[in-house]
């Protein structure tokens, strides 16, 4: 069922264009072209046991500049990863817990059913986002990640304007 869905999301998403290998580079593997975004390159880094996506749009910068803080962050994900589930955390937190863990629940009666979460921690808050995408749009880094319906469902994204430094480095909801 799995399989299934992916390949469909693939047709949707590159229509019947596969993404073509471009390359191959010694820390990144197999480089692709994006079918969707001209002059975008696709790539794969494993996290967690899954396999994340990496895109990269040199977006005016020198590709081999983008193509090394790839390779940069691909060697320190982990790392970079905690560093950006803590922006999530500090931008984001006070957010859910003051707003969005209210919600109501629409019952086939027609009433409303009042649902409060309980409120979480920084701890918590960051172990409920997953991450499901990574780009490098110029020398800026994104993460992108699940909320888990911490937020009826908009992504996170957590962007590093300074790359790899994560200096000038903010969270915002995105959908």
């Amino acid at each position: 069922m799995k399989q299934k869905f992916v390949e469909w999301f693939k047709r949707i998403l590159y229509g019947n264009e596969e993404p073509r290998i471009e390359f191959t580079d010694p820390k990144l593997g197999e480089v692709r072209s994006d079918p969707s975004l001209e002059n975008n390159l696709l790539m794969t880094v494993s996290f967690e046991g899954r396999d994340i996506e990496l895109t990269l749009d040199p977006d005016g910068e020198e590709l081999e500049e983008c193509l090394e803080i790839a390779r940069e962050l691909s060697a320190s994900l982990v790392e970079h990863n905690k560093k950006a589930l803590s922006v999530a955390s500090r931008d984001l937190l006070t957010n859910y817990n003051e707003n969005w863990r209210f919600y109501g629940v629409s019952r086939g009666d027609g009433t409303t059913e009042e649902i409060e979460d309980p409120a979480l921690t920084p701890t918590e808050f960051e172990a409920r986002l997953r991450l499901t995408g990574l780009s490098v749009t110029g020398t800026s880094v994104e993460f992108w990640y699940s909320d888990m319906n911490l937020f009826a469902g908009h992504s996170i994204f957590v962007d590093s304007a300074d790359g790899l430094a994560f200096t000038d480095v903010h969270a915002s909801l995105f959908g």
